[in-house]
């Protein structure tokens, strides 16, 4: 398989761009940028690879709080898929702090072609989307979206290596840890706040 390894330039010329290079076992590619401006500067990358393939999910989170998705089909990226513009960015401006973190995910079923995005918006909504390599994005489902439930600031996805299964934890600003499991159709079996 091949590595693909991507980043930003934050606080340097062209910081609204993401840059990426390909090494295929014996030599990188050079470096390359995505054909698409993000418009504003890159804070958090992703990159998620679909077991046993090199194919890759990509998402891309820029200042004003839109989150982009590429998908890696091996040898380069698709047409940029805008998830939200309306992504609760998780800053409280001190860097050190955890809610300084990203607020979104993508994990590959272990099984297939299909994978899942969560995310979270401004106004306490906790979002899905899931992705399948013959039929790109699906609309997006709403998981979670009450006045009364505090901003998500931390979100991490894990694919589970022997049930079929996406695993994922949620970390909001009043201390909560979401804990849920999403089932091999990506509906979502177990959901649990702590």
């Amino acid at each position: 398989g091949n590595l693909l390894v991507a980043w930003s330039r934050a606080g340097l010329a062209n910081d609204d761009w993401v840059w990426y290079d390909v090494y295929d076992g014996t030599s990188w590619s050079g470096v390359n940028q995505l054909s698409d401006d993000l418009g504003n500067q890159v804070e958090n990358i992703v990159l998620r690879t679909r077991p046993g393939t090199n194919e890759i999910m990509m998402l891309a989170e820029e200042s004003a709080d839109v989150l982009y998705a590429y998908y890696w089909d091996g040898d380069s990226f698709g047409s940029q898929t805008i998830l939200t513009s309306d992504l609760e960015d998780g800053s409280t401006g001190d860097p050190t702090s955890i809610s300084a973190e990203r607020t979104f995910d993508f994990a590959w079923l272990e099984d297939g072609s299909t994978g899942v995005a969560y995310w979270g918006e401004e106004g306490y909504r906790l979002v899905s989307r899931t992705f399948s390599t013959s039929g790109g994005w699906a609309g997006s489902s709403v998981i979670r979206d009450s006045a009364s439930s505090p901003d998500v600031q931390f979100i991490e996805l894990t694919s589970s290596n022997w049930e079929n299964k996406i695993r994922g934890w949620a970390y909001d600003d009043d201390n909560d840890l979401w804990i849920f499991e999403l089932n091999s159709t990506l509906g979502l079996a177990n959901y649990t706040e702590i």
